[in-house]
């Protein structure tokens, strides 16, 4: 048996199905620890009123309206003025020899502005920079007009969609929008805002408080499931190689 094209086969083999899933499996595997750590600490941490919100507090979660924005920075006056706006475009791809037809990521933008939460009790300052996409709330597909806002809105070259078929996805958070906010909570400019914190995640959603919990527990139990669903078969891929490699070494010998 020729040694060289079996090591050959059985290092390609190995690679793209055994190495390659297992390394997904991996980074899946790093975000489901992660969905945990958020789904530990948002089943601990407590609900309470904007009026209870002080400087200096690890996390807070709290549930209130969109009162209004802070001024914005770049001279958009045009309204409606939103705390988040973000739009996903999907791609429609062609099937070849080498993958299925399908929808495939495009573009994925958003942009925030400061707000004022209000409840019953008081209001609060929030940055919502940097918060968790994956707990936005539930997204629609625009209308011609919405979509044309939001293009505009979050500076998008309309050109990019002139050719091929595109989906769209988009989320926004505007004046009298009941949300659900959890964070870090500082001190700036005699302000108390809730905002990230460094290694700490900030959450910014439509969903009720009730709701996230259970939102993000699913997307964590997704995501060990697809790890499992990568293991086995990267892990069998990885005996057999050993296996046969065993084999051809034996062979060789003999």
């Amino acid at each position: 048996m020729d040694l060289l094209p079996n090591l050959l086969f059985i290092g390609c083999f190995t690679m793209l199905c055994g190495v390659a899933p297992l390394l997904i499996a991996t980074i899946i595997f790093l975000s489901s620890r992660k969905r945990g750590s958020l789904r530990d600490t948002l089943h601990i941490v407590p609900l309470i009123k904007v009026a209870q919100v002080q400087p200096g507090i690890e996390w807070v979660k709290v549930y209130g309206r969109i009162n209004r924005m802070a001024d914005s920075s770049d001279g958009d006056d045009n309204a409606p003025v939103y705390a988040l706006i973000r739009l996903r475009a999907e791609k429609w791809q062609r099937g070849d020899s080498d993958e299925r037809a399908g929808w495939r990521p495009f573009l994925d933008q958003m942009k925030t502005t400061p707000f004022l939460l209000a409840d019953e009790t008081g209001q609060v300052w929030v940055n919502p920079q940097n918060v968790d996409k994956n707990l936005l709330g539930s997204s629609r597909q625009p209308d011609q007009a919405q979509l044309t806002d939001a293009i505009e809105r979050l500076k998008i070259d309309p050109g990019l969609f002139q050719h091929g078929q595109y989906r769209y996805f988009l989320w926004t958070l505007a004046v009298d929008d009941p949300v659900t906010v959890m964070g870090s909570t500082q001190a700036h400019q005699g302000e108390t805002w809730i905002m990230k914190a460094k290694g700490q995640p900030m959450v910014l959603t439509s969903l009720p408080p009730e709701q996230v919990l259970g939102e993000v527990a699913s997307q964590s139990s997704k995501a060990r499931l697809f790890t499992l669903l990568l293991v086995i078969p990267g892990g069998l891929t990885l005996v057999v190689s050993f296996l046969y490699l065993l084999f051809v070494v034996i062979d060789q010998l003999l």
